[in-house]
């Protein structure tokens, strides 16, 4: 039982260490789709009813799409309301 604590405590702290450079890291490619630029992640916990009844890219002004990925928005929402911007 030790051994197996042990072995989960290592791993932890090297993905820690392996990612920790990228903690400084701005925002990248798609994120001001997502997060930055969408109209309705900057609503926080009021605009998850949106996000689940919408597309990916209804949030920064696109008419049509074909991509529905509810939960990765609402987490994104869900971050905005605990840290705007």
């Amino acid at each position: 039982m030790k051994a197996n604590k042990l072995s989960i405590f290592v791993l932890f702290t090297f993905c820690l260490f392996l990612y920790s450079n990228t903690l400084q890291h701005e925002y990248v490619l798609d994120d001001y789709i997502a997060i930055k630029d969408n109209f309705v992640v900057k609503k926080g916990l009021e605009g998850i009813p949106t996000i689940w009844e919408t597309h990916y890219h209804y949030g920064i002004g696109y008419q049509q799409a074909t991509i529905f990925r509810p939960l990765s928005l609402t987490l994104f929402a869900l971050q905005w309301e605990l840290e705007p911007d």
